[in-house]
């Protein structure tokens, strides 16, 4: 099986806040960790008006996976979350190819 899936994307503002607004809405968490994301979302927003981010990650970083209509919301459970705009797959076989690897390591 494949274990790499390349993906070139870049999100709005908009997109980057949505998604970690779903991503807040799937947990139950606390005062304290809603606070901690808020200030991940301000550091995202920054990356983004910065020129954005160039990365190859690791599968065994993921310890939970949320999908939406519209994104993949990985995470490492604590302080890590990676968005993933279901609109950056090029195809529905490179899509099926990542939800395949997304079930097996996450």
């Amino acid at each position: 099986m494949e274990e790499t899936v390349e993906l070139r994307f870049k999100y709005t503002e908009d997109e980057y806040v949505l998604a970690y607004r779903q991503y807040l809405l799937a947990q139950k968490r606390s005062t304290f960790a809603i606070g901690i994301a808020l200030a991940l979302i301000i550091v995202g927003i920054y990356l983004l008006l910065s020129g954005g981010i160039d990365a190859r990650v690791k599968w065994g970083i993921y310890k939970k996976a949320v999908e939406t209509k519209k994104f993949y919301l990985l995470s490492d459970g604590a302080s890590t979350l990676t968005v993933i705009p279901k609109r950056a797959f090029t195809s529905a076989a490179q899509e099926s190819v990542f939800r395949n690897l997304l079930d097996i390591k996450v």
